[in-house]
């Protein structure tokens, strides 16, 4: 996680302007390899500072923000995004800026920062959760850490097989009895999209990538591919009038 620097609040009037145009700065010195772990959080959060008898004063949002992200993690998984009316920042005073609608979109869409805003009846929230990243693949949070999630979950659920005689056997017990049973059991909790085991991941373990001459050299290889679930991120709504609802054909 990356706060955003204190000079892109400097100026109101420019300040949506400022933080989009640091955040591309920001984009264009890491590289998109590195931008699909960075998420920027903008602006600064106002809360009581106990080393000034609890003076309303601006800290920077990150440590708040991962209170955020590992409450997310505990209340509803990893592939949650850590942002909407549940991430709410409850000891927050304030916000460094107060952003429009119109603003917040700007923000994301165009400089990929996560706005921290005052919403009326809901209170001060992360209101996105976007990473740097350009890639479509990696535009979400939430997205980048659950592929983190199953990739350290299977190197640790895995480590009884290095040794283990390297056959067919194996690599059916590693498909069948580990690898199935754990995407099963995301794809229940809501990890990927919607549809049937077969359409939403795939297991690749068999000879097409353990030929013998991996198997010769103790290479055991493992594929898993998946769908991830994405965050609802816009509500588009449409509002306009229609006839009678009426049937001609009823008296």
């Amino acid at each position: 996680m990356i706060d955003s620097p204190t000079d892109w609040t400097a100026n109101a009037a420019t300040a949506i302007a400022d933080a989009v145009a640091g955040a591309n700065g920001l984009r264009a010195t890491v590289g998109n390899d590195k931008a699909i772990n960075a998420a920027v959080y903008y602006p600064r959060l106002r809360l009581p500072d106990p080393l000034s008898e609890n003076r309303p004063t601006d800290f920077a949002p990150c440590g708040a923000v991962a209170g955020i992200i590992a409450r997310t993690d505990v209340q509803r998984g990893v592939w949650k995004a850590p942002a909407g009316d549940e991430a709410l920042l409850r000891f927050a005073l304030g916000v460094g800026l107060d952003m429009t609608d119109v603003d917040h979109t700007d923000l994301v869409r165009n400089g990929g920062v996560n706005g921290i805003r005052a919403i009326p009846g809901s209170g001060i929230v992360v209101d996105a959760s976007r990473t740097l990243s350009t890639d479509t693949r990696w535009l979400f949070v939430n997205v980048r850490r659950l592929f983190n999630f199953v990739k350290v979950s299977l190197r640790d659920g895995l480590r009884w097989v290095p040794q283990e005689p390297h056959d067919e056997s194996l690599r059916l017990r590693v498909s069948q009895n580990v690898l199935r049973p754990f995407l099963v059991g995301l794809l229940r909790k809501g990890a990927f999209g919607s549809g049937a085991p077969e359409d939403v991941f795939t297991i690749v373990c068999d000879e097409s990538n353990n030929p013998p001459s991996e198997v010769a050299l103790g290479n055991f290889t493992v594929e898993v591919f998946f769908y991830p679930s994405k965050p609802a991120e816009t509500i588009v709504i449409q509002v306009g009038q229609q006839e009678s609802g009426a049937s001609a054909g009823e008296a």
